[in-house]
C-alpha cells in the first residue's frame, strides 16, 4: 500500500475438528525501511488440547508518489520596471511533511529586454521528485519621458547660443542615447 492510504483490518478464519471456540492470539510488528515499513501480523489459534496454528500478512508500505508543489505562477510578460517578484511555491506530499523548495533563476538576454528562467523543485526521502518552471518575458514597450526642456530664448546675435539640453527618463534605460537635430529657418533680420 501507498504511506497515506488506509491499511484494512484483517482476521483470518480457523476451524477445528473437535474445538467451536478457538483461542486466538495476534500480534503486529512494524520494522521501518529506508523508504517505508513493512508491517507484519500473525495470528495463533490453539484449541482446548493445546494444539495450535498460526498464519501470518505481510504489509509493505511504499511511497511511490511524487510530491506536488504548490503556488507556481503561469508564464506571464512584463515591463522592466514591473517585474513580479519570486513566488513562494510549497510542496504537498502524501507521506512526508514540511518539504524543503528549492529555488534557482536564470537570465537570458534578448534584443530589448531579458527571459526569466524560475525553477522550483522537491524531492522526498524516498526519490520522488517534482520541479516546475516559470517563464517571465521582460520587455520594454514604454518611450522615454522628457523630464525637463529648456525653454525658448531670445538673444541678440553677438551673444553665445545657449547649451542646455532636454533631460529625459527611461522606465528601463539609465543610459539613453541623446541625438540633438538642429536647423536654421532664416528670417529677415536672424535666424531661428
Amino acid at each position: 500500500v501507498e504511506c497515506d492510504e488506509e491499511i484494512q483490518d484483517a482476521s483470518p478464519i480457523f476451524s477445528d475438528n473437535c474445538d467451536e471456540l478457538l483461542d486466538i492470539v495476534s500480534n503486529e510488528i512494524t520494522e521501518d525501511l529506508d523508504c517505508g515499513s513493512t508491517i507484519t501480523r500473525t495470528w495463533t489459534a490453539t484449541d482446548d488440547c493445546g494444539n495450535e496454528v498460526s498464519t501470518s500478512q505481510t504489509i509493505t508500505v511504499v511511497d511511490t508518489t511524487d510530491p506536488v508543489l504548490i503556488g507556481v505562477p503561469a508564464d506571464v510578460t512584463a515591463e522592466c520596471d514591473d517585474v513580479p517578484a519570486a513566488a513562494t511555491v510549497t510542496a504537498d506530499d502524501n507521506c512526508a511533511e514540511n518539504l524543503e523548495v528549492f529555488f534557482a533563476e536564470g537570465f537570458e538576454a534578448t534584443d530589448c529586454g531579458y527571459i526569466l528562467t524560475r525553477i522550483w523543485s522537491t524531492s522526498d526521502e524516498c526519490g520522488n521528485t517534482a520541479s516546475a518552471t516559470q517563464i517571465v518575458t521582460v520587455v520594454d514597450t514604454t518611450a522615454p519621458v522628457v523630464v525637463s526642456s529648456p525653454a525658448d530664448v531670445t538673444i541678440e546675435c553677438d551673444q553665445p547660443e545657449p547649451t542646455d539640453v532636454a533631460i529625459f527618463s527611461d522606465n528601463c534605460d539609465d543610459e539613453l542615447t541623446l541625438e540633438t537635430i538642429s536647423s536654421i529657418n532664416m528670417l529677415d533680420c536672424g535666424y531661428e
